[in-house]
């Protein structure tokens, strides 16, 4: 079992990063740990993204949402841009980006498509994630024992 720190980062839509983080700490098997929401700026989560983050049980609050540290994506063992994010949090050896659209508020069915498509990711990286790890010696242990 090992411990994991994801960020998620969306700076068009935090909520979206914030229901990333919900999925993962909802989903993982292990202490996995999760968080998101915008870098740059204060971001702001429309009622229709958090109601569809709410129908895949992720409560997550509308509004304004304050930026994340820059050092909670440095000590991240895995930051995902999702969308748009600046170039250097794309850039960072740990990171991850989803290409595509999560957007802020436009219509339920997109942001539902938005909102499957961030679980089926979330899911995907997870799965991802614990192989790398099961791969992973411990102290006196060599991969193959």
């Amino acid at each position: 079992m090992t411990d994991n720190h994801f960020v998620f980062v969306c700076e068009r839509s935090p909520g979206f990063g914030r229901i990333a983080a919900a999925v993962a700490n909802a989903r993982s098997t292990d202490d996995t740990t999760a968080v998101g929401g915008p870098i740059q700026a204060a971001g702001f989560v429309h009622k229709r993204v958090a109601d569809a983050g709410r129908r895949v049980g992720c409560e997550i609050e509308t509004g304004r949402v304050q930026p994340l540290d820059v050092r909670t994506l440095r000590d991240a063992d895995r930051v995902v841009a999702m969308g748009y994010a600046p170039d250097w949090v794309v850039d960072l050896p740990h990171a991850d980006h989803w290409d595509g659209d999560f957007p802020s508020a436009a219509d339920p069915n997109t942001i539902q498509d938005a909102v499957e498509r961030a679980e089926t990711e979330v899911d995907r990286l997870l799965v991802e994630t614990t192989a790398v790890d099961a791969t992973t010696p411990t102290s006196g242990q060599s991969v193959g024992d």
